[in-house]
């Protein structure tokens, strides 16, 4: 691997001066006194060796820096303290983490924070940092084969198609206000559907519910390391999730994960990473600057403990001390865009909808008519994202 930011970093670059893309981390404690102990565990864990350079180098790719100072409901105790991939800071009784997302994915969040954190052991150990966090353009040698130009050839239809056509659009918001850029909680109440994954359940009716008319353009993503049995080792902590466009539906989330389509997203990231930074720079401005109207929603997973045992190598998965329970916000996408995070845990299934809109229009007007068409019921923590 090589230490020159890959195009998949470049890009991610690019949206980091558009759009916040941090991966934020809601740690709530039963007191102010253990969200203490937690903040000091996870400063341990992000100033060791390699998350912390990491960090640091994630952290250098990035072109704007953003500090809150308010996240919805909560009022953050002070300036977040910037430590490796994390920025972190408390909130009363809840440790706020923003993780870098050029230093890895949300499934590489959860892994680091979960080890600074853990007490017990053995724990898997499949998604851990190497020297380097993995790229798509790393991952690419490891599972290309000898098919790998006939793999590039029968994943194009998929991962280009679904972005081609008219653009989508979600409904409209008449409210006004300086609050541009929102989240809001919801614990999702539907009863589970035969032979329908929970993931499809959720990505089908909150974009039914937003779209301006069916069927609407939505980004789902897809952690390699579930599919790609290679990339489920010691080392593939990084940016190893990757998003497939789908028109709503469990039956068009299977059939593009049966496509595997990220197969030509890592090899362009090979390929792409070779030409002139000002060359990838302008092709990524162009993309971004499209990306909210061509595909206006994107769905992830961002958090999952619910599994006791790890699917790769069967040993039990770090899980959370006792008393503390999660709830991630997803990074945004440019105005005027919903990202949709979902966590779960054995107790719950929470769904965190984030909105950007364009300037002087209300993303919380929005998000509460959202929620209100939702099988869902409303957790008091979401409200605007203010920043200093």
């Amino acid at each position: 691997m090589t230490d020159r930011p890959r195009a998949s970093e470049l890009f991610l670059a690019h949206l980091n001066a558009v759009a916040d893309t941090d991966v934020t981390v809601l740690l709530r404690c039963a007191t102010a006194s253990d969200a203490t102990r937690v903040r000091d565990a996870l400063a341990r864990g992000g100033s060791a060796s390699p998350v912390s350079s990491i960090g640091e180098r994630g952290r250098a790719i990035e072109r704007a820096r953003r500090a809150p100072v308010r996240l919805g409901r909560l009022e953050l105790d002070g300036d977040p303290v910037r430590i490796g991939p994390f920025d972190v800071v408390t909130a009363g009784s809840t440790v706020v983490v923003r993780w870098c997302h050029l230093a890895g994915d949300a499934r590489s969040c959860q892994e680091v924070v979960l080890d600074c954190l853990a007490t017990v052991g053995p724990v898997c150990q499949c998604v851990r940092f190497g020297a380097k966090p993995l790229t798509p353009a790393d991952a690419w040698p490891l599972v290309r084969g000898d098919s790998g130009l006939l793999d590039v050839a029968r994943t194009g239809g998929a991962a280009v198609a679904p972005m081609l056509g008219p653009a989508t659009r979600l409904v409209a918001t008449s409210a006004t206000g300086d609050d541009q850029d929102a989240f809001a909680v919801v614990r999702w109440c539907a009863a589970p559907v035969p032979g329908v994954s929970r993931f499809a359940q959720v990505t089908g009716t909150v974009a039914g519910a937003a779209a301006a008319r069916s069927p609407v353009r939505v980004g789902v993503t897809v952690d390699l390391r579930r599919h790609e049995p290679l990339l489920a080792r010691t080392g593939s902590a990084g940016n190893l999730s990757l998003v497939g466009w789908i028109k709503t539906g469990d039956t068009a989330i299977r059939r593009l994960v049966a496509q595997r389509f990220w197969r030509q997203q890592l090899a362009f990231d090979a390929w792409l990473s070779r030409p002139a930074t000002a060359w990838l720079a302008a092709r990524s401005d162009a993309v971004l600057g499209r990306l909210a109207r061509r595909a206006p929603v994107t769905v992830t997973e961002l958090w999952r403990d619910d599994a006791p045992t790890c699917e790769s190598c069967g040993l039990a998965r770090g899980r959370l001390p006792a008393g503390v329970s999660p709830v991630v916000i997803p990074p945004a996408l440019p105005p005027a865009g919903l990202t949709v995070g979902i966590t779960r845990t054995d107790d719950e299934l929470l769904v965190v909808l984030r909105r950007m809109t364009e300037p002087g229009t209300s993303a919380s007007g929005w998000l509460d008519a959202l929620v209100a068409r939702l099988p869902a019921e409303p957790v008091p923590l979401g409200g605007p994202i203010r920043y200093r």
